[in-house]
């Protein structure tokens, strides 16, 4: 063989030696939670996910799980994070801001059980699925947290003990409850929240037993049991990185995010009662209000329900509206 001919075949070979070898390097991803603790059900169940796809792929996807804090991401900026790829995926919670239709999902007395947030969450999730992807950000599942009703340092047995409390809230719909009863809300990052409620910065928060109403119980007095909303928190992945795996590691990564988040939610739902029960045994002074109660909170924020739509324009109104449906309220 003439050897400009050999050149030629070495290189061509050569190639394709790079090219199957660069196909089946291993893909080392970072996933980014707005849980500090490595002790929540969420956490446990990101790294449980991160084994499971290093398994599945024989390594060649590869997860490692940073808690809130860690890096120098707050977590109201988690999807900006995934957006821009300084983490390649996302356990994100507050994506109210930057995706304003899911507030929909928090709205205050709106879905006041698991069936009714299902139901809910399947007639939002295409409006908030459009709004990710224009941000080149994929969906790969979700995991539910139990209802999230107020917790205080204080006294807090019903809608009165509101009142000049600080309370934090996740966000702007929570804190038109708040405002609306008479409390201050203040809005922080759940890795904030302790050094906040150590230095009475705030008197209170809202989150479910099996949230962070359990880690946080010797910083807190009272727990009214006041369901105010469902938090939802969705795992995302960057398209861009998503799109450049193979499609059978894709279905990988998209089964094992899927399971993961009904396993969360699963062990979320199981803790709470037995959670509150031991709280309640002595630890904290737990309330469960009066129908009366709650029928009264709903009648006040019904009104907040429609302006907020009316404010973030048809979609969400439309979409509020075949919520109301639905549930019938």
């Amino acid at each position: 063989m003439p050897i400009n001919k050999l050149k030629l075949f070495s290189s061509v070979v050569l190639a394709s030696v790079v090219m199957a070898t660069s196909s089946h390097a291993t893909e080392k991803w970072d996933i980014y939670t707005y849980n500090s603790s490595p002790t929540v059900p969420a956490v446990q169940g990101l790294e449980a996910m991160s084994k499971k796809l290093e398994e599945t792929t024989g390594g060649e996807l590869k997860l490692r799980v940073h808690l809130g804090g860690s890096l120098p991401i707050s977590g109201s900026n988690i999807t900006q994070a995934v957006s821009d790829d300084i983490v390649q995926m996302g356990d994100d919670v507050f994506v109210t801001g930057s995706v304003p239709i899911a507030g929909l999902l928090w709205l205050p007395m709106l879905i006041q059980d698991m069936d009714e947030m299902e139901t809910a969450s399947e007639i939002v999730m295409p409006y908030v699925e459009k709004i990710f992807a224009e941000r080149d950000i994929i969906i790969l599942a979700e995991y539910i947290y139990p209802l999230s009703m107020p917790w205080s340092t204080k006294p807090l047995v019903s809608l009165e003990d509101l009142k000049d409390q600080k309370l934090r809230v996740n966000n702007a719909e929570q804190g038109e409850f708040v405002r609306r009863f008479g409390g201050t809300p203040i809005t922080m990052t759940t890795a904030e929240v302790v050094t906040a409620l150590d230095r009475n910065v705030i008197d209170g928060v809202f989150t479910a037993t099996a949230g962070s109403g359990y880690l946080w119980r010797d910083l807190l007095q009272s727990n009214y049991r006041l369901g105010l909303s469902y938090a939802i928190s969705y795992l995302t992945v960057n398209k861009d990185r998503f799109e450049g795996l193979s499609p059978e590691m894709q279905e990988q990564l998209r089964t094992a995010a899927v399971e993961a988040g009904g396993k969360i939610t699963a062990t979320l739902q199981e803790r709470e009662e037995a959670l509150t029960d031991e709280l309640a045994s002595g630890i904290l002074d737990v309330t469960y209000p009066a129908e009366e109660e709650v029928g009264r909170a709903t009648e006040v924020m019904s009104s907040y329900w429609e302006s907020w739509a009316a404010e973030r324009g048809d979609d969400a109104v439309k979409a509020l509206a075949d919520v109301r449906a639905a549930l019938g309220r």
